[in-house]
């Protein structure tokens, strides 16, 4: 079992690997690591201004290819 202490403020994002496996057209993923910098660049934003980023980072990685896989990203702020 692990433990998370969690504070007003905090974001947890719950996402499938859709999102970090997605191809460009060189057929190159993205990374968990590129997703994970994403995600702290719009993290201090509000919700719906993270929203757009991820969906403008996504589709600039994308360009012409076609999605692979589901993309699920949910983000729960907590208050």
């Amino acid at each position: 079992m692990q433990t998370l202490t969690l504070k007003a403020g905090d974001i947890l994002y719950l996402t499938t690997d859709g999102y970090a496996d997605q191809n460009n057209v060189a057929r190159k993923r993205l990374g968990s690591k590129e997703f994970v910098r994403i995600l702290n660049k719009a993290a201090n934003l509000d919700i719906k201004k993270q929203e757009l980023i991820l969906l403008d980072s996504l589709k600039q990685w994308m360009g012409e290819a076609e999605q692979r896989d589901d993309i699920t990203v949910i983000a729960l702020k907590l208050k």
